[in-house]
């Protein structure tokens, strides 16, 4: 299993979980824009890493022999990294420029339409909690920056093979575990705060 699903497939799941939970919480006025966001996301996710179409995820790994993308596994040192740009092939490393800039931007941005509509649809809904509620509103922005800061660095790397640039060849999995760490901070922040509120709007029962 690739690096990433240890964190992707769990937020996945539990993004699932929380719209769930929004939804049957808030009967009155359900969060169809959320819904909306959510179902454009899984379809997305469905056409560019799970369908076997042109241009996606499964197109791309036949493309390089099969090997690991570099989000699915980062590779820190500068020399690994060309190494696995070397042995994607010509054929492949052209398919990965063109991956970087149309799947791997057109995923990103349906991930982040959801993340951003679930951090508006929970920021309506808790109390003000000052430094935690900004992040929620901040987490989602900075985690597709980052997504878009790796497509760049892949894209100059493969664009620019087999000149060597050890600066943001080492830069690479730095970069691609923010990223994770920033999807986690998206997904996991609007449901802690979204259970802390439902905690705190919980009428307590007094004991005579």
């Amino acid at each position: 299993m690739p690096w990433s699903h240890l964190i992707f497939i769990p937020a996945v799941f539990l993004i699932g979980v929380l719209v769930g939970v929004l939804v049957t919480t808030h009967r009155a006025g359900r969060p169809t824009a959320l819904v909306a966001a959510l179902g454009v996301f899984v379809i997305t996710l469905f056409a560019t890493h799970l369908a076997p179409v042109p241009g996606g995820v499964r197109a791309l790994r036949a493309s390089v022999s099969q090997q690991q993308l570099f989000d699915q596994h980062p590779t820190f040192s500068p020399d690994a990294v060309y190494r696995r740009i070397s042995d994607f092939g010509a054929t492949g490393r052209e398919a990965y420029q063109q991956f970087t800039y149309t799947t791997d931007l057109i995923f990103p941005l349906a991930l982040f339409l959801f993340l951003f509509m679930l951090a508006r649809f929970v920021d309506t809904r808790v109390a003000p909690m000052d430094s935690p509620q900004r992040i929620l509103k901040l987490a989602p922005r900075l985690w597709l920056t980052s997504d878009l800061v790796e497509n760049g660095i892949i894209y100059f790397l493969l664009a620019t093979y087999p000149t060597r640039h050890a600066i943001p060849a080492a830069l690479l999995a730095f970069v691609t575990v923010s990223k994770f760490v920033l999807l986690l901070v998206s997904f996991a922040l609007p449901l802690a705060l979204y259970m802390v509120s439902l905690r705190k709007s919980t009428p307590t029962v007094a004991v005579a």
